[in-house]
């Protein structure tokens, strides 16, 4: 007896089913195998951007970025702009004058602002709240030395330029904070077989 074998493709129900027969006079095996279906669409929650959100970080993100730039032009300690004050002084008791733009105090809080006017170019904000930290946190330094240094009474030294600088660091900050996404339900699923 010669052993023969045949496939026969069967579809029922969305299933297909396919008979293989490996003798004459044997019983055929079934093979169940299940249909490939393509999903269209996703039940999962997606992002979009919402205009009306992006508008305030950037509202925000440019005026604390132009607090920065012109806080740096106005007096900080003792009548010295800030673009005249020594960037020593962050870290040193040393409060002078400088006359190099790129030593001074105040060319580093308008690397600060241009590094926020940048940030708010992506979507998430995590680059303008960095901006808006590095400021507060460089204001914070300047207070500690002025503290530390001889001859200084706080907070009454403490120029309008700083205090200028201070108030766009925060609302730098906040425009980091700000959502620019909102979350947005997808359409029921379909699927195809």
């Amino acid at each position: 007896m010669s052993e023969t074998q045949s496939d026969e493709r069967v579809e029922t129900d969305g299933e297909v089913t396919t008979v293989r027969t490996t003798r004459a006079d044997a019983d055929p095996v079934i093979v169940e195998r299940p249909v490939e279906r393509t999903v269209v669409g996703s039940t999962a929650p997606t992002t979009a951007v919402s205009p009306g959100r992006g508008v305030l970080r950037l509202v925000l993100g440019a005026l604390g970025a132009a607090g920065l730039f012109v806080g740096a032009f106005l007096a900080w300690v003792n009548d010295i702009n800030g673009i005249d004050l020594s960037n020593r002084v962050f870290f040193t008791t040393d409060v002078r004058a400088t006359t190099q733009f790129l030593a001074s105090a105040g060319a580093i809080a308008i690397a600060i602002g241009l590094v926020a006017l940048l940030g708010l170019t992506l979507i998430n904000g995590w680059v303008v709240r960095l901006a808006g930290m590095a400021g507060i946190i460089a204001l914070v330094l300047i207070v500690i030395s002025m503290a530390r240094a001889q001859g200084f009474s706080l907070p009454q030294d403490i120029g309008i330029g700083m205090w200028v600088v201070l108030a766009g660091s925060v609302l730098t900050m906040i425009a980091g904070f700000v959502p620019t996404t909102r979350v947005v339900e997808r359409p029921s699923v379909t699927t195809t077989a």
